[in-house]
């Protein structure tokens, strides 16, 4: 609920307080690389009578130092100046942000159940680890059992067509994984795209993410 309301009503402040947020970090972020660099190059100028008796080790440690630090000052300020120039001819575009916050905060409002999706994905995605922990801790009491000659435990050595099931077993973790989160998306897709093009939202809206959800788990 606190969500809606935010991406709702103050959905305008939250933009422009997130785009200040970015453009002071960056500048700051900027300032203290310079000032550290500059700060740096003073010390090492103060210091000169005592280098002159350090190692050619720690001389040379102390310019890769000084180096590093003009380096990522450097990259920081032009990241910073392309930054600001995104920022200023891309603020017209700052309106179509607001406006797509508000179109999804009316979403939200006439589908409060897609608030629920995430937390059902996570809780597919939770049964889904446990089940693929319980088969890998299968796999790896698999096979021929051998004792070890140094450590005298007993090892399960895979052999022939085992030795590539530990494989798929991963390749499967990560596309199945990539299903559930892919349902999710079409589910919340789906909803979205059947809410704006029905005539009576107001009635639909109850009913739209409950049939999404079934279509997919049909299909």
């Amino acid at each position: 609920m606190i969500l809606m309301i935010i991406i709702r009503y103050i959905s305008a402040v939250l933009v422009w307080i997130l785009t200040a947020i970015v453009v002071l970090g960056s500048l700051a972020g900027t300032s203290v690389l310079w000032w550290l660099y500059i700060d740096h190059r003073l010390f090492s100028n103060t210091t000169e009578p005592e280098v002159a008796k350090e190692t050619g080790e720690e001389v040379e440690l102390d310019q890769d130092k000084s180096q590093a630090l003009l380096v990522y000052a450097t990259s920081a300020t032009v990241f910073t100046v392309i930054l600001l120039l995104l920022m200023l001819f891309m603020r017209k575009r700052v309106a179509l942000t607001i406006a797509l916050f508000h179109v999804a905060g009316k979403v939200f409002i006439h589908l409060p159940l897609l608030t629920l999706q995430p937390c059902c994905t996570f809780l597919a995605l939770l049964i889904f680890w446990g089940y693929w922990v319980l088969v890998l801790l299968f796999l790896g009491t698999t096979g021929n059992p051998e004792q070890s000659e140094e450590t005298g435990l007993t090892e399960f050595r895979l052999t022939g067509t085992l030795q590539y099931l530990t494989w798929y077993h991963a390749v499967g973790l990560v596309w199945i994984s990539e299903f559930i989160l892919a349902c999710q998306q079409m589910t919340v897709a789906g909803a979205v795209v059947t809410y704006y093009f029905t005539s009576n939202t107001a009635v639909a809206g109850s009913r739209i993410t409950y049939q999404l959800t079934w279509t997919v788990l049909s299909f």
